[in-house]
Protein backbone atom coordinates (compact mmCIF):
# COMPACT_ATOMS: atom_id res chain seq x y z
CA UNK A 1 0.00 0.00 0.00
CA UNK A 2 2.70 2.49 0.96
CA UNK A 3 4.82 1.64 -2.07
CA UNK A 4 1.88 2.38 -4.33
CA UNK A 5 1.18 5.70 -2.62
CA UNK A 6 4.81 6.73 -2.79
CA UNK A 7 5.15 5.90 -6.49
CA UNK A 8 1.83 7.15 -7.88
CA UNK A 9 -0.58 10.01 -7.53
CA UNK A 10 -3.27 8.04 -5.72
CA UNK A 11 -5.27 7.73 -2.55
CA UNK A 12 -6.54 4.79 -0.58
CA UNK A 13 -9.75 4.20 1.32
CA UNK A 14 -8.90 1.90 4.22
CA UNK A 15 -10.33 0.99 7.61
CA UNK A 16 -9.04 3.62 10.00
CA UNK A 17 -8.05 1.03 12.59
CA UNK A 18 -6.23 -1.23 10.10
CA UNK A 19 -2.74 -2.41 10.93
CA UNK A 20 -1.34 -0.86 7.76
CA UNK A 21 -2.43 2.64 8.71
CA UNK A 22 -0.75 2.39 12.11
CA UNK A 23 2.60 1.99 10.34
CA UNK A 24 2.20 5.10 8.18
CA UNK A 25 4.34 8.15 8.91
CA UNK A 26 1.78 10.89 9.41
CA UNK A 27 4.37 13.50 8.48
CA UNK A 28 4.57 11.90 5.02
CA UNK A 29 0.87 11.21 4.37
CA UNK A 30 -2.32 13.14 5.09
CA UNK A 31 -5.24 11.44 6.82
CA UNK A 32 -8.89 12.30 6.49
CA UNK A 33 -11.09 10.25 8.82
CA UNK A 34 -14.41 9.49 7.12
CA UNK A 35 -17.38 8.47 9.22
CA UNK A 36 -20.72 7.02 8.20
CA UNK A 37 -19.51 5.96 4.76
CA UNK A 38 -21.60 3.02 3.62
CA UNK A 39 -19.54 1.53 0.87
CA UNK A 40 -20.01 -1.64 -1.14
CA UNK A 41 -16.72 -2.77 -2.58
CA UNK A 42 -16.39 -5.20 -5.44
CA UNK A 43 -13.37 -7.40 -5.02
CA UNK A 44 -11.51 -9.97 -7.06
CA UNK A 45 -9.17 -12.85 -6.38
CA UNK A 46 -6.20 -12.74 -8.76
CA UNK A 47 -3.30 -15.11 -9.21
CA UNK A 48 -0.87 -16.17 -11.90
CA UNK A 49 -2.27 -18.65 -14.42
CA UNK A 50 0.74 -20.93 -13.97
CA UNK A 51 0.30 -21.11 -10.18
CA UNK A 52 -1.99 -24.06 -9.42
CA UNK A 53 -1.97 -23.58 -5.63
CA UNK A 54 -4.97 -21.26 -5.56
CA UNK A 55 -7.48 -23.25 -7.60
CA UNK A 56 -8.93 -24.91 -4.50
CA UNK A 57 -9.17 -21.60 -2.66
CA UNK A 58 -10.98 -20.02 -5.60
CA UNK A 59 -13.43 -22.94 -5.78
CA UNK A 60 -14.10 -22.77 -2.03
CA UNK A 61 -14.69 -19.01 -2.17
CA UNK A 62 -16.95 -19.31 -5.22
CA UNK A 63 -19.04 -21.92 -3.38
CA UNK A 64 -19.66 -19.41 -0.56
CA UNK A 65 -20.88 -16.66 -2.86
CA UNK A 66 -24.61 -16.16 -3.36
CA UNK A 67 -26.09 -17.00 -6.75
Amino acid sequence: MLMMLRQTRAFIIAPFDSEGLHAVDRAEFRFLPVEDLNLDVSTALLWRTDDVRFGRLAADLAALLPG
